[in-house]
């Protein structure tokens, strides 16, 4: 996304503006969610590497995580990050976040 931030911006500006946009996205995810996010949750749920939480809380957890680093690099022209660094403290608050407490 950093290396498409303009493009990343036009998405942004329309996701807020075009309804039409908005629920084509939605359906987007909701495809994503039902298909893929689910099986791969539940396994590893059943693993025990994964809290037996809701999915739609999961994701709410890794979407906001994730939203909390972008949000500022599409909205503010002058903020850099460092996308590895980000990743690794992304990575490590979703997974002490996410494991289920021995």
């Amino acid at each position: 996304m950093v290396d498409n931030l303009p493009q990343v911006r036009i998405l942004a500006r329309e996701l807020f503006t075009n309804q039409q946009f908005q629920e084509q996205i939605k359906f987007a995810f909701v495809e994503l969610f039902n298909s893929q996010l689910i099986d791969v949750f539940d396994y590893y749920k059943k693993q025990g590497q994964l809290v037996d939480w809701p999915d739609e809380r999961i994701i709410r957890y890794i979407a906001g995580t994730i939203a909390s680093y972008l949000i500022p690099e599409i909205l503010l022209l002058e903020i850099k990050i460092d996308v590895a660094q980000v990743s690794d403290e992304a990575t490590e608050f979703l997974i002490k976040g996410l494991t289920p407490q021995k």
